[in-house]
């Protein structure tokens, strides 16, 4: 199975880690070791669709460039999944817009969670709700906003227990 996703760039990467490691070793929550952090673009694919996924992210890497995007402040879904929102800046969404409409073109199925685009954002923790108020508590104090590139389309490749880099294209930065 594979997706697609955005990895963050330094010097945000290093701090959110800190952070969803500090989150796995203080609390009951579901283990994350294994994915840098990262904002998804496609949700989970065949191999089937592999080959088109690549084709539109090489075409999207040619044509246009990086964007922005900003970290904003803390967010969930139903108490058990705690992430960061992020805003995508106009270059940004317009990469994001082409790349969903290139994978609807071609006929990729979508999720229902996507079937209307993303809601954009790094994950945290998963599997909160049991120490969701404590965690949310821990991040209240911290201060992630900042902004970043959108500098690649990854493509990651996951067996059933860990993710590997399958391909990653770079955007033009201008």
């Amino acid at each position: 199975m594979y997706i697609l996703v955005h990895y963050i760039d330094e010097p945000s990467k290093s701090q959110i880690q800190k952070c969803i490691n500090q989150i796995m070793t203080d609390f009951e929550v579901f283990d994350m070791t294994g994915i840098e952090p990262h904002f998804t673009l496609k949700y989970y694919f065949e191999k089937d669709n592999l080959e088109k996924i690549e084709t539109i992210c090489e075409e999207i890497s040619e044509k246009l460039t990086s964007g922005e995007y900003q970290i904003t402040n803390l967010g969930d879904f139903s108490k058990e999944t705690i992430f960061l929102n992020l805003e995508l800046d106009y270059k940004s969404e317009k990469v994001y817009q082409e790349l969903f409409s290139k994978i609807k073109e071609s006929k990729i199925p979508l999720e229902d969670h996507e079937k209307n685009g993303i809601h954009f954002h790094i994950t945290l923790a998963q599997q909160t709700k049991k120490e969701f108020s404590s965690i949310m508590n821990f991040l209240s104090h911290k201060n992630f906003r900042q902004t970043q590139k959108l500098s690649n389309l990854t493509i990651l490749y996951f067996n059933g227990e860990e993710f590997t880099i399958h391909k990653q294209y770079k955007l033009k930065n201008k």
